[in-house]
C-alpha cells in the first residue's frame, strides 16, 4: 500500500474440492491451499479425535505474485495423496523437515532454490475440526547446498539457521 498502512486482501480459487486461498498481508502473500483434511472416501465418517483427512493443510508464503506457488502447492499435495494411498509402500505421509527435490528451479525460472522443505507454521500447530485433527506445514525452499546441510544435521538445525539469517524469532 502506497500510505504504508496494511491491508489484507483474500483471493479464493478453487479447483475441483481443493480451494486456495491467497492472502496478502503488508507485502507477503500467504498460499494455503485446502482439501487434504477432507477425507477422498465418500463413506467415511468424522471421527473428531483422529486425524482429519490426510492430517495436514500446506502454506507456501512470498513476496511475489504468480502461479508457480499454486503450482508447487499441488505438488506437494499430490505427493502427500501419493503416500497416503499407497503408492510409495512403507513411507510415511509428509512430515515436519521431509525435503521434496524438485529437479527444477521452485518458480521455473532461475532461482537455486530446487528443493522444498516442509516446516512447522508460524501460524498454528494441531488444530481441531468437527472431522478430526489436522496441522499447518510451512513450505520453504531450499538451495542443493542448504539439502546437503540437513541431510547432515537435520531440519531443525537449519530452519535455525535460516531463521537467524532473516531475523526471525
Amino acid at each position: 500500500m502506497k500510505d504504508g498502512s496494511s491491508a489484507i486482501r483474500l483471493t479464493f480459487i478453487a479447483v475441483k474440492t481443493v480451494i486456495h486461498f491467497v492472502f496478502l498481508l503488508g507485502t507477503v502473500l500467504t498460499f494455503l491451499r485446502v482439501g487434504c483434511t477432507r477425507s477422498l472416501a465418500a463413506d467415511d465418517r468424522p471421527v473428531p479425535t483422529a486425524r482429519s483427512g490426510m492430517g495436514c493443510e500446506f502454506i507456501l508464503e512470498t513476496t511475489e505474485a504468480g502461479q508457480w506457488p499454486i503450482l508447487r502447492l499441488l505438488h506437494v499435495m499430490a505427493c502427500q495423496i501419493l503416500v497416503c494411498h499407497g503408492r510409495f509402500p512403507g513411507r510415511p505421509p509428509l512430515s515436519e523437515f521431509d525435503r521434496i527435490p524438485l529437479k527444477c528451479a521452485i518458480d521455473g525460472n532461475d532461482s537455486k532454490l530446487r528443493s522444498i522443505m516442509l516446516t512447522p507454521s508460524s501460524h498454528g500447530t494441531e488444530l481441531r475440526l468437527e472431522s478430526g485433527t489436522f496441522d499447518f506445514l510451512q513450505l520453504i525452499g531450499i538451495t542443493d547446498d542448504e539439502v546437503l546441510y540437513a541431510k547432515e544435521n537435520g531440519g531443525t538445525k537449519l530452519l535455525g539457521l535460516l531463521e537467524a539469517a532473516r531475523g526471525v524469532r
